[in-house]
């Protein structure tokens, strides 16, 4: 699949580099290109562990890690291909459907739960946390020039609520509360572990669009392990 996906974005590549009647469009079509091919490769990786059945994070073997990662680095390539241009993407979105604002809002929110999951760099939180905010206020330019009624307000507002979540989380995980986890704790030995990426599942990503990557939880397989012997006792 990956191949056919190189071969798709090379032949659109060439069609828009030689097009002479696209020669005012081709910044923006390139970008859409490859915000495309970004999209295309976090559905691949995600549905490739939801058919493998994978979801708790602390089970996976190497190999399956990898293809999380992978689906990661593309979340992440998504978000500064949108944020590098935003007049040639972003602006863009007052015409586009509701499909492609939940799209945005989607891939933002999975690089979010990822980087809860798979932390890589400790700037990583703040980091993601100045870019969701200029983010939104790019989108609310396009959603205040935005024709249609309504079309984006629901993700927009999906993705403000989670970005001022990650943003509270974040803050508590700096500047614990005496008695509480220290800020180098992980998050998953916080008792409201789970809850806290159940911020990542709104209802519209998985009854009305189906997106792979939200079901993702990490539960450390030392307490599978407790848990499954004590039922075995009982």
């Amino acid at each position: 699949m990956k191949i056919d996906l190189d071969l798709w974005f090379d032949d659109w590549l060439r069609i828009i580099e030689g097009s002479k009647s696209a020669q005012e469009e081709k910044p923006f079509l390139l970008v859409a290109l490859r915000v495309q091919k970004c999209w295309a490769e976090m559905m691949l990786n995600c549905k490739a562990l939801r058919a493998m059945g994978v979801e708790n994070v602390a089970a996976m073997s190497s190999t399956e890690r990898n293809i999380l990662l992978t689906a990661k680095t593309s979340a992440r390539r998504h978000l500064r291909l949108i944020m590098l241009e935003p007049d040639y993407y972003l602006a863009k979105l007052k015409y586009a459907m509701d499909f492609v604002w939940a799209k945005c809002a989607f891939s933002f929110l999975l690089l979010l739960k990822l980087s809860r999951l798979l932390p890589e760099r400790d700037e990583e939180h703040q980091e993601l946390l100045e870019h969701g905010n200029r983010l939104v206020d790019e989108l609310n330019k396009a959603g205040s020039n935005n024709s249609q009624s309504g079309a984006g307000n629901i993700y927009l507002q999906i993705l403000k609520v989670s970005i001022e979540k990650y943003g509270r989380a974040l803050q508590e995980s700096q500047h614990p509360s005496t008695g509480g986890s220290t800020a180098t704790s992980p998050f998953w030995e916080l008792f409201d572990a789970q809850a806290d990426l159940q911020w990542f599942v709104p209802e519209q990503f998985v009854s009305e669009w189906d997106f792979p990557g939200l079901n993702l939880f990490y539960f450390p397989t030392a307490w599978q392990d407790f848990f499954g012997d004590f039922s075995l006792a009982m």
